[in-house]
């Protein structure tokens, strides 16, 4: 792969077909995890993440912790291609036992960060997160929001 002319993005898709693979073996393997819904490693990684080789050595805040969020904060925590400066939702009191901590929309203009990644499924509530920010006083340029797909590969 390293001799071909696109081998960073083919290493960055090998690398997210094997993540793929194995999240799903404990489902093919028929093992059992009691907090199966707490392992972020292997329940979200079946979703697409659609910033890779953009945001490199970027700070970024995570807004959402839904299923979205929860995938995001995955690939960005595991690829460390930018700095996970903040995770943030509106519901950040539901999250308490999560392996980050997740803060207030509210704080998000005291942290130091690059781009803010809208986490969510629907444009409607993109469209509204980011209305929101914007009144808080950050500028809608490093706001971003992309439809995000689940990765539906044959094993």
């Amino acid at each position: 792969m390293e001799s071909h002319v696109y081998g960073e993005q083919l290493k960055h898709c090998f690398a997210q077909y094997m993540r793929y693979l194995i999240s799903r073996s404990p489902y093919y393997l028929e093992l059992k995890n009691d907090r199966e819904e707490e392992n972020l490693q292997i329940y979200y990684t079946n979703l697409y993440f659609p910033y890779y080789g953009r945001l490199k050595n970027m700070r970024l805040v995570l807004y959402g912790a839904g299923y979205v969020g929860k995938a995001y904060y995955y690939h960005i925590i595991n690829d460390k291609e930018a700095e996970l400066a903040a995770w943030a939702d509106k519901a950040f009191y539901k999250f308490k036992d999560f392996p980050h901590d997740i803060i207030s929309p509210d704080e998000i203009k005291n942290i130091a960060f690059d781009y803010i990644i809208v986490a969510v499924w629907d444009e409607k509530a993109a469209v509204e997160i980011r209305k929101e920010l914007v009144r808080k006083g950050i500028s809608e340029e490093v706001i971003l929001w992309n439809r995000t797909r689940k990765m539906h590969l044959e094993l």
